[in-house]
């Protein structure tokens, strides 16, 4: 992941963490609150993750 592409976003290492492991394990499904970073994320072969839906009740 090419830190410099989301240089105008807010992102942390946590995230940067999951993308990279998502990266090298293949996976794309990801548990997030973080909605709006993931949706905006792409991985290596230019793939969106697909974002698990959890509910709060």
């Amino acid at each position: 992941m090419h830190l410099q592409k989301y240089a105008d976003h807010d992102i942390d290492f946590a995230d940067a963490a999951l993308v990279w492991l998502a990266n090298a394990h293949g996976e794309r499904r990801v548990l997030t609150v973080d909605e709006t970073d993931f949706s905006l994320f792409r991985l290596k072969n230019g793939k969106h993750f697909d974002l698990v839906q959890w509910f709060v009740k």
